[in-house]
């Protein structure tokens, strides 16, 4: 019997993803044409995925938990990347004198030519477990009735136990039931000018600002009421999140005999070449110092916690290099390009003649990185660039 990562009922729901919705669930069942043309190259894709390793991969996938879900969905299309490159892979191989397994081994002309491990960077437990507290909170109150308003969404306090979303509603809809769309005036596109709600519960406390809905969007089904929401300010700490992931896969299976790459798929809408400059070689520094004339200079420089530059020096030089993804994920296959970043210090490192895409390397007697164009995503997986949004060419 074949084995089938999604269901083939008849897809009628068109509803759009609810914030705290699973994300396999709402890829399973919408009937969006985009999402039906994702579904059917994640097929194809586990058909090629071997047998023997499909059932796993499909207990992760389907997953209500989304990291295993997008954790899935990473080595599955790692896999399929590598086979658009003309490798052959070997998952799961085995390690001697080491009891677990790296995700692939990759040959390239019937030889062997790499080891490839895919993880993700991600915040700590605790702050993953928060923002789904928060979009639970959010989908709640997204069923609150409100035909002429949209409501405005600030959280000032946060809890570990959500707060009595019935009960906010209620009182949302009875302020909501008093107010007249027609007379509330935003002045100046200010929202200073419309009222206030402040409620609390159990450690919660959210500020609600209703919003006049258009004259032609009052009444309709299907709008969510949740219309802004606002976070206070973050710290950003991709490069933090990229070196625990590094360093947590980088001694894992010994010293291997062929060069040895990471893939990390950073989830974060934040990602530059700085966070992962300071990821892999340090954060940046800079560094005062005072002249024998008495005057003050400084320079830059970086610290010494790298996930390849350490306090020591070079470090993880098993490490071949990373392939760094921009939070890839099923909707933006043809869209997400990805880099891979040579370790200068690599005791085995991989020849640039066998990565197809984007790589970076370090040119260690002056500093410089220098870029190797390479090719795009939709040009390995020969899909359209704006794939999969095909039915707007349509019509």
């Amino acid at each position: 019997m074949k084995v089938m990562l999604f269901d083939n009922t008849i897809k009628r729901d068109d509803k759009p993803k609810g914030k705290a919705e699973p994300l396999f669930n709402y890829l399973n069942r919408s009937n969006r044409k985009s999402l039906q043309e994702i579904r059917n190259l994640l097929e194809a894709w586990f058909l090629r995925y071997p047998s023997e390793h499909q059932g796993d991969l499909k207990v992760r996938f389907c997953s209500d938990d989304d990291l295993n879900h997008q954790s899935a969905f990473f080595e599955l299309y790692m896999h399929e990347l590598l086979l658009k490159m003309d490798c052959e892979v070997d998952i799961h191989p085995e390690i001697k004198e080491v009891s677990k397994h790296p995700e692939f081994l990759v040959f390239q002309n019937g030889n062997p030519v790499f080891y490839l491990e895919c993880t993700l960077a991600v915040g700590p437990k605790d702050d993953v477990a928060a923002k789904k507290r928060e979009s639970i909170v959010y989908e709640t109150l997204d069923k609150t009735h409100s035909p002429n308003f949209f409501l405005e969404i600030k959280i000032i306090k946060y809890s570990k136990t959500p707060p009595s979303g019935a009960k906010w509603r209620r009182i949302l809809e009875a302020k909501l039931s008093e107010l007249n769309p027609d007379e509330l005036q935003i002045e100046d596109k200010e929202l200073d000018s419309l009222p206030k709600w402040i409620l609390k519960d159990k450690g919660w406390e959210v500020v609600f600002v209703p919003i006049p809905k258009s004259p032609e969007a009052r009444g309709k089904l299907g709008i969510r009421p949740v219309g802004i929401t606002w976070f206070g300010p973050l710290w950003v700490k991709d490069h933090i999140h990229i070196r625990n992931s590094i360093n947590e896969k980088a001694t894992k299976y010994g010293d291997l005999d062929l060069p040895y790459i990471i893939a990390v798929n950073v989830i974060s809408y934040f990602l530059d070449d700085i966070s992962i400059e300071e990821a892999l070689f340090g954060d940046e520094v800079v560094t005062a110092y005072r002249n024998s004339d008495g005057s003050f200079g400084h320079r830059p420089g970086r610290k010494r916690n790298g996930s390849w530059l350490g306090p020591k020096g070079p470090q993880n030089t098993r490490v071949s290099g990373a392939v760094i993804f921009d939070y890839l994920l099923w909707g933006n296959i043809t869209k997400t390009n990805s880099i891979f970043w040579h370790n200068p210090w690599a005791k085995r490192p991989l020849s640039p003649e066998n990565w197809p895409l984007t790589q970076k390397k370090v040119d260690l007697q002056n500093g410089n990185i220098e870029r190797i164009k390479g090719k795009k995503p939709c040009e390995i997986f020969n899909l359209p660039a704006d794939w999969p949004f095909i039915e707007k060419n349509k019509d």
